[in-house]
């Protein structure tokens, strides 16, 4: 079974690179990075989705939920206000000015080095990303089918390697959207679910620490310090960036950012709820594993099931960091298709 779910799975996505390159009208760098800047709203915003709900948040979130409770969920509150206001403000000034990415900005107000600094210092950003989600994508392949980790590591990097570079930004917009749907509806499946394994609310809320069901727990200073954190890490979010400038018209671009942007902060609220109830399933596995103990509640298909859920998020989040690192060292040598 588990054979038969991810051979569909990778195969879809490995079909689709080639099917978004027919999409690919003119051919140019803006065709491959930006999808010509026609994609409908309903990629866009499926793309920023999959952007802000991706593994790191999944698995991450879900170990600050069991740490702290659902205080945690003020470090999606900056992040989303400012990514809103990327939407209403920015994006459609760049799309304006015809940029493509934020070195492209860089080089038009500084100059040329500061377009390459900026292309290294993304790039080191995108690495440490690219490689958590591919590892996160192996270990999971390493626990389901019992192979090696390096045997793990290559089927995973050609599945995503094939779609992003046969299908450019088409290829990753819809199978974030695909991506996103599996996503969203698996892991708040697993509220409901868990709560009656537990034995229903009333024996979750009474087994389950005060702190974690105070909203104040952490205190306002560091409430406060996550909401900024949060914030000035999305102000120049260039894979968000990218999703808005791909955009068929200003206006597809600030309701998907609108839209996308309610969705997820309804959403985030579900890895804090996820790792707060494993505290009291699993009090003592290191938080950082949260996530993945839960996922084991549900029998062999149930576990299956939400291994593909996590893959899904790595995928979306290694596919989005090979077009950034692409389209970045691309444009230092050519200008905008």
């Amino acid at each position: 079974m588990a054979i038969i779910i991810f051979v569909v799975y990778f195969l879809l996505l490995m079909i689709i690179g080639p099917l978004a390159a027919k999409k690919m009208k003119k051919k140019s760098s803006s065709d491959y990075i930006l999808a010509g800047r026609s994609v409908p709203i309903w990629l866009v915003t499926g793309g920023i989705i999959a952007t802000l709900i991706n593994s790191a948040s999944l698995l991450g979130y879900a170990g600050s939920g069991y740490s702290y409770g659902i205080s945690g969920y003020f470090t999606s509150f900056g992040g989303i206000a400012v990514m809103m206001w990327l939407g209403f403000w920015f994006i459609p000034r760049l799309r304006r000015a015809k940029l493509t990415t934020i070195p492209e900005l860089l080089h038009r107000f500084f100059g040329w080095p500061h377009k390459v600094i900026s292309v290294i210092l993304v790039a080191c950003r995108d690495m440490g990303v690219t490689a958590g989600a591919a590892l996160g994508m192996a270990v999971v392949f390493q626990t389901v089918f019992d192979i090696s980790l390096d045997f793990a590591l290559v089927i995973t990097l050609i599945v995503t390697l094939f779609f992003t570079v046969t299908g450019g930004m088409w290829a990753v917009m819809i199978t974030d959207s695909i991506q996103a749907v599996i996503i969203l509806i698996g892991t708040t499946l697993m509220i409901p679910l868990s709560i009656a394994y537990i034995g229903g609310w009333d024996v979750l809320t009474n087994a389950i620490p005060s702190t974690h069901w105070d909203w104040g727990n952490v205190g306002f200073s560091q409430s406060f310090a996550w909401v900024i954190a949060s914030a000035l890490t999305f102000f120049s979010y260039q894979t968000l960036i990218q999703r808005g400038l791909s955009a068929e018209s200003d206006k597809v671009a600030k309701n998907s950012f609108l839209l996308g942007g309610t969705i997820s902060i309804v959403w985030y609220i579900v890895p804090f709820l996820v790792g707060t109830i494993a505290v009291v399933i699993f009090p003592d596995v290191n938080p950082d594993d949260a996530f993945m103990s839960m996922t084991t509640l549900f029998g062999s298909f149930g576990s299956l099931i939400f291994a593909v859920i996590v893959v899904a998020s790595c995928i979306s989040t290694l596919s989005s960091t090979i077009l950034t690192t692409a389209s970045n060292f691309l444009l230092i040598f050519i200008n905008n298709g």
